[in-house]
């Protein structure tokens, strides 16, 4: 699931290598507005990595999210020129001349909770068949970034090098859960409850999920 959701992650946060955001403050909450820059057909600007492609990965690697399709309305990943991606059951590489960033898990799980998020209790919500609906893993995620130093004098490098460190912090936040009295990122769908980041929602053979960050949940949160 973490490498599921991160795949999540790069499709919402990180569609354009390019994309430029604007944020708009507003008496109840803030309002991002994103923009993209690259031409996913000219590939002096863009790798364009389709869905499909990710898909067909997550597949080979035996991931069980391999058959959840998106509700979004990106079909691709445009990413830097001459980077490719690399996925398999336990590590996510992106890869171009100037960067290399891996994000591997580490074996099992540290921490398993079906409490809701942010409600403080020891409350297990259920669904009509018994099941828990909130699934709260707390897993080891390593992240490796490395530059190049063969193109450290490129023109380019400082732009290449600004993306690949945004990956990573952008990662970061959509991972850790902030806490309800501080701000936090002003990222889009967040509800100022200390539940993290921009959330995203699919559909599977078993019904509609929604995963924010490391929890799932099995039908759209109220």
């Amino acid at each position: 699931m973490i490498l599921f959701s991160l795949i999540v992650y790069l499709e919402t946060r990180q569609h354009d290598w390019q994309m430029e955001e604007r944020h708009y403050a507003t008496s109840t909450s803030t309002i991002t507005r994103m923009q993209d820059k690259s031409n996913p057909e000219n590939t002096a600007e863009c790798t364009k990595i389709s869905y499909d492609y990710i898909l067909h990965m997550l597949t080979t690697a035996n991931n069980a999210f391999a058959l959840t399709r998106p509700i979004t309305p990106f079909s691709y990943l445009c990413l830097p020129p001459q980077s490719s991606v690399r996925l398999d059951q336990s590590s996510i590489t992106l890869r171009n001349p100037f960067c290399t960033i891996l994000f591997s898990t580490e074996p099992g799980f540290l921490e398993l909770r079906m409490m809701q998020p942010g409600s403080h209790t020891a409350d297990v919500p259920a669904l009509p068949d018994g099941k828990p609906r909130f699934e709260t893993r707390v897993i080891g995620l390593q992240v490796t970034r490395k530059m190049s130093w063969v193109t450290a004098q490129h023109q380019d490098f400082v732009k290449y090098e600004k993306w690949c460190k945004g990956v990573v912090d952008g990662a970061r936040a959509w991972f850790e859960t902030k806490t309800t009295d501080e701000s936090g990122p002003p990222w889009f769908g967040d509800d100022g409850e200390g539940e993290g980041g921009m959330f995203w929602t699919g559909t599977t053979d078993k019904g509609p999920i929604t995963i924010r960050g490391s929890t799932i949940y099995r039908q759209s949160p109220e």
